[in-house]
């Protein structure tokens, strides 16, 4: 995809930014390729996004007629100085200037005798910025990701495909230490040369290991969200639908809630609700689902103690809203009230209105 773009319009791009193991074109070859078909006098750009150290690489990469490299996950600093840097030349070169200096990124392995931390705080504010609401969906979406990774991981497992295995490792490790997760990412580390070893022994060794520091990841990450006396405010939807679902999520966004999460049903919410502290959560809950619906949903809330606010999103029948909203309140549940599909944005922006966590932007 990239090289059709690149080949289509070539004068359009300024700087190509590439990771350099990707399953059907990596980014030596995608180099290569362009360096071959590149009109005389015109050089593009091509910066190496590594999550390795390069060191004996270094020449790899210069052979490939690549003009430098940045180590995952990039700083934010850093990315702007770079972008500066080649996206300013007065004219396309057609030799490679000297690059700005990679810098350490802080994420090198520690001194001989020192202990890894398992938790960076500060490496999603080097990354994209002080802003906590962008910290915030970064997480929530990288807690998604590693969960369907540990799924990835254990039917490889199952199926003994290390190499596979190896290659959703490889991508978790480079997002782990992305959002500050080091402990996870460096069993990531270990789980990616057991899978490109064929080492089914040792994947079976470290797969405990990944597993604790996976649920450190939850906790931790719930702790961060909960710390300091007004936890932030995160909006779960669930609805059958996944049109109505995602339209819902992005009036949401409209309206300043970023990172919201959306469930097709419930058993999947119930999982989800498990790892987190529910006490910031708004659930709209769609009353009418096929395998668990709202009504029952309600029920298995009450069950875990759910401590955050609800509201019910219903269909033009309105003959069940009533008693749905009855049974949440003698269950004690913090319910908001309801929203008619399809749900417009000024009723729900005044719904929200009702829930003391939220924040518009």
């Amino acid at each position: 995809m990239a090289k059709r773009r690149w080949r289509a319009d070539p004068a359009r791009y300024g700087l190509l930014l590439t990771d350099l193991h990707m399953p059907l074109l990596n980014g030596f070859d995608l180099t290569a390729a362009i360096r071959r078909e590149e009109a005389p006098g015109r050089r593009l750009p091509v910066i190496a996004l590594t999550a390795n150290q390069m060191g004996s690489e270094d020449g790899r990469y210069l052979a490939a007629g690549m003009d430098g490299y940045l180590s995952k996950p990039v700083p934010l600093t850093l990315l702007q100085d770079t972008l500066r840097y080649w996206l300013t030349q007065t004219s396309a070169p057609s030799a490679a200037p000297p690059p700005p200096a990679s810098t350490p990124n802080g994420f090198a392995a520690p001194p001989p005798g020192t202990d890894r931390p398992a938790f960076d705080d500060q490496a999603l504010e080097r990354l994209v910025g002080p802003e906590a609401d962008v910290q915030l969906e970064l997480r929530q979406r990288y807690l998604g990701s590693l969960d369907a990774a540990m799924a990835e991981i254990a039917h490889a497992v199952a199926a003994q495909d290390w190499r596979a295995l190896g290659m959703t490792a490889h991508r978790l490790k480079s997002s782990s230490r992305a959002v500050g997760a080091l402990g996870v990412g460096q069993q990531f580390e270990g789980m990616e040369t057991a899978g490109r070893d064929n080492d089914g022994d040792a994947v079976h060794r470290l797969m405990p290991g990944l597993g604790e520091a996976v649920d450190a990841v939850h906790r931790h990450f719930r702790h961060l969200q909960t710390c300091g006396g007004d936890p932030v405010g995160r909006v779960i939807c669930v609805d059958d639908d996944p049109v109505q679902l995602g339209a819902l999520q992005q009036q949401l966004q409209a309206l300043g809630l970023h990172g919201s999460e959306g469930f097709t049903e419930g058993g999947s919410l119930l999982e989800r609700l498990d790892l987190v502290d529910t006490a910031p959560v708004l659930l709209l809950i769609d009353l009418n689902m096929p395998h668990m619906d709202g009504v029952e949903l309600i029920g298995h809330l009450a069950r875990i103690h759910f401590a955050g606010a609800l509201a019910l999103v219903v269909g033009p029948d309105p003959r069940v809203i009533d008693t749905a909203e009855r049974l949440a309140r003698a269950h004690g549940l913090n319910t908001l009230g309801h929203l008619r599909k399809p749900v417009h944005r000024e009723a729900l922006s005044a719904l929200l209105q009702r829930w003391p966590r939220f924040k518009a932007g």
